[in-house]
């Protein structure tokens, strides 16, 4: 794996160098207003499976969720990243714990409606499951899909996810401990995914 750790004095965090041409690396201050302007243009398109987008309204917003998670990601050992194609941002991946024991991660993803359908996505999340597996040490990770969205379930399916069912039943699977982030509401049926370090291949 080609990830490079920056050194904490430069408070870029981690890079994750998938080929020449695409990167995945944490999310900066300075990457509000690209970052906005993305979400904006693909409102329609990610709005349909990401409530949290009817509330980004400005790049104020996204900067204000870029300083909260950045602080969160240096206590947690997670990674909240930004995906860079050719240099421009083009999507978002992240890998952070889900509860106390700090083995167990959620993996969380989406990207530009122009880059979908390249494998692009599904690269980047391989790469940042090996960091997570190998190097920050967990040993479960999970996901959840909007049971409508097929790209996102047949991509938890390639990455080698199990699905377990129902979102509702995570304490069921997980335990009560958990924080699977932000409640998507009775009207939005979730399926939630398992992936076992025992069982990841790189």
């Amino acid at each position: 794996m080609s990830e490079r750790v920056k050194p904490d004095s430069t408070n870029t965090g981690v890079e994750i160098v998938i080929d020449e041409e695409i990167t995945v690396r944490e999310r900066h201050e300075s990457d509000a207003e690209e970052l906005y302007t993305l979400v904006d243009r693909n409102r329609l398109h990610l709005g349909k499976w990401f409530p949290w987008v009817a509330h980004v309204t400005s790049a104020e917003d996204t900067l204000k969720h870029i300083v909260d998670t950045r602080a969160k990601c240096r206590t947690d050992n997670g990674i909240r990243g930004c995906i860079e194609v050719g240099g421009s941002i083009m999507g978002s991946v992240s890998l952070v714990p889900i509860d106390q024991t700090g083995l167990r991660a959620r993996l969380g993803y989406w990207i530009a409606a122009e880059r979908e359908g390249q494998g692009i996505m599904t690269r980047c999340c391989q790469r940042v499951l090996g960091y997570g597996f190998e190097r920050l040490g967990f040993n479960r990770v999970v996901l959840r899909a909007e049971k409508q969205n097929w790209r996102s379930r047949k991509l938890a399916e390639r990455l080698g996810f199990v699905e377990l069912g129902s979102a509702d039943g995570a304490e069921v699977w997980l335990g009560p401990d958990i924080d699977l982030g932000p409640e998507y509401g009775p009207d939005i049926e979730l399926v939630l995914y398992l992936l076992d370090a025992a069982d990841w291949k790189r």
